[in-house]
């Protein structure tokens, strides 16, 4: 299966932008608001939302101020430990016991009828 091709870092920074403007809509804040309670600039709420590159604490100010730290919190779950190492498969007790048909398949010998 091939494997999907990779964002870049600017489908990144646009995707984060993205959200951070919805998060403000939906709080009903004016960017300059924003600006203010985040302690930046308006043009630097207009570069974050427009993906136009930002600072993490850029990021981290905007989230705090729209009270949406939650947007940040799957970069600090830490990732899941993945053990490779291979598996002990459990014993089963043959059906029958070694050299030994099953008893549907012992062959008889044909009948005189």
């Amino acid at each position: 299966m091939p494997e999907a091709p990779q964002s870049t870092v600017t489908d990144w920074e646009q995707r984060i932008g993205d959200s951070v403007r919805q998060a403000r809509l939906a709080s009903e804040v004016a960017q300059a608001d924003l600006a203010d309670r985040a302690d930046v600039s308006l043009k630097t709420i207009g570069n974050l939302e427009h993906g136009r590159g930002s600072s993490l604490s850029t990021l981290i100010r905007v989230a705090q101020a729209l009270g949406r730290t939650d947007l940040l919190e799957g970069l600090t779950q830490s990732a899941p430990v993945i053990d490779h190492a291979p598996q002990p498969v459990p014993l089963q007790a043959p059906a029958t016991p070694p050299g030994r048909l099953p008893r549907s398949r012992r062959w008889r010998a044909p009948s005189g009828d």
